[in-house]
């Protein structure tokens, strides 16, 4: 009977995880089986379990309890933890999953690590599934992967998730890698899901304090429903994806705040295939109905992203509440894009009357990205610039520091600096391989009704995109310099 409870809870929660009824579906057949096949009677650390090691590849140490409680696998091990308490589980070998991990129940505290050198944990495949899911953490029970521990997941012709968090808790410490997860969009056109997806009403919370994430086949990270993720640490790299919104690194909608202190985001690629769409936001991308999302980078790296917009991070909220970008440390540099190669904040909504996309650059350094407009960032949402540096950017046809789209927007400067012609470390602008001299093409700023800004704007120096003139700050179009 108990069995049966587990299986209804587990079945309940993961409804409020996925868009997509297919997933819902696949998620919840996996959690029954896992179940079915472990049932309830593994053996408890506290009571059952062989201590001193013997021959088991898996090991359980209870704090204030049992120590080297052996277990011959993974699945036997976590499966044997039913009671609140912290658990050390030490993997000696390599494993191969025979179904999911679920880690459920209020001060339920796992660490998994590895016992004396580097393992992978696998999945076995011999049952096909249209979703394999590795770990489950629900009901304000909280998972900490530390050194040594791989995930390695199935690859791109398969749709693998490594964990779900869902009103609980996940640690990434320094030495544990997630890989190979996700699915390749040219193989299979119906949507897999992100290496780690982190989901919850209310208490869901992922810490990366390092390690890393790193080529995947979809995103590596969605942040979605109040959840929290914050970055002290560690790497999310190389991974790919071609999915509406892109967000190739970290994708953060409904409500959920991504807070970075330290890590790095970088070589990251959005691809829009012009059939599924995307290409937005190579590193981050606040978008895929992001609905109040808020992304706060205190410190830490967004470098060498590559996307269509925004190759650094994208903002967008297509549900007009408005997502919001606080930039207040950190650098983001070296990312590349058609539009936007830092940053893109996107457009005005005209039938609500708000900004879909908000960016409040406080301080922090946007520098030696690359596009043909906004070369450190195109707006068409809301920019507001009271700190920080904007420098060295490069665009092809206008706005070498930042460029402002056609339709209704704001740009407001009050602080910071933009720099611009001639001066070191300068936004430019080159055309055809030329750096024109005349002021046209704006090669600090140029804004949607054609305002622009040739030269440095010190820290002294107010811009305004709703002022024309030098009243607003800004050169005379097109006048010869």
């Amino acid at each position: 009977m108990k069995t049966i409870n587990l299986r209804f809870l587990i079945s309940i929660r993961l409804l409020s995880l996925f868009r997509n009824f297919l997933i819902l579906m696949a998620v919840s057949i996996i959690a029954s089986a896992a179940f079915v096949a472990c049932g309830d009677n593994g053996d408890d650390p506290e009571g059952g379990g062989s201590s001193g090691g013997g021959k088991g590849k898996v090991w359980v140490d209870i704090e204030g309890g049992k120590k080297n409680v052996a277990y011959s696998d993974l699945n036997e091990a976590i499966n044997s933890i039913k009671k609140a308490g912290k658990y050390t589980v030490r993997v000696g070998e390599n494993q191969k999953l025979s179904f999911m991990l679920i880690i459920s129940k209020s001060g339920v505290d796992v660490t998994i690590k590895a016992d004396n050198k580097p393992v992978e944990i696998t999945m076995n495949s011999m049952f096909p599934m249209d979703d394999y899911i590795f770990i489950t953490v629900l009901d304000g029970a909280s998972l900490t992967l530390d050194k040594g521990i791989t995930l390695k997941g199935m690859g791109k012709n398969e749709r693998s998730t490594a964990v779900v968090a869902n009103e609980s808790e996940l640690i990434i410490n320094e030495g544990a890698t997630i890989t190979n997860f996700g699915n390749n969009y040219q193989k299979d056109t119906n949507p897999g899901m992100e290496a780690v997806i982190v989901v919850g009403l209310k208490n869901t919370k992922f810490i990366m304090n390092g390690g890393a994430i790193r080529k995947n086949f979809k995103r590596a990270l969605s942040v979605n429903n109040y959840a929290d993720f914050i970055m002290n640490g560690g790497i999310i790299s190389e991974n790919i994806t071609i999915e509406t919104h892109g967000g190739a690194g970290v994708v953060v909608y409904n409500w959920a705040i991504f807070t970075m202190n330290g890590g790095e985001i970088s070589g990251n690629e959005a691809i829009n295939d012009y059939i599924q769409g995307g290409g937005e936001g190579g590193g981050v991308s606040l978008a895929n109905g992001s609905v109040g999302a808020t992304f706060n980078m205190k410190g830490g790296t967004i470098a060498n992203n590559i996307a269509e917009k925004g190759g650094g991070v994208y903002v967008y909220d297509s549900n007009n509440e408005g997502a919001k970008f606080n930039l207040e440390g950190g650098t983001i540099t070296g990312n590349e894009a058609d539009t936007g190669g830092g940053v893109y904040v996107d457009g005005f909504n005209n039938v609500s009357d708000h900004y879909s996309g908000i960016f409040n650059m406080k301080g922090g350094t946007i520098e030696k990205n690359t596009a043909g407009a906004g070369g450190g960032v195109f707006y068409e949402g809301k920019f507001t610039m009271t700190g920080g540096l904007i420098a060295a950017n490069t665009a092809s046809s206008s706005g070498g520091g930042v460029a402002g789209g056609p339709f209704q927007n704001s740009f407001t400067k009050k602080g910071g600096i933009i720099t611009g012609y001639g001066d070191t470390n300068a936004n430019k602008v080159i055309i055809s391989g030329v750096l024109p001299n005349n002021r046209s093409v704006g090669h600090a700023v140029t804004t949607g009704y054609m305002k622009v800004r040739e030269f440095t704007a010190n820290e002294k120096t107010d811009l305004d995109s709703g002022i024309s003139g030098n009243a607003g700050g800004w050169d005379n179009a097109f006048e010869p310099k």
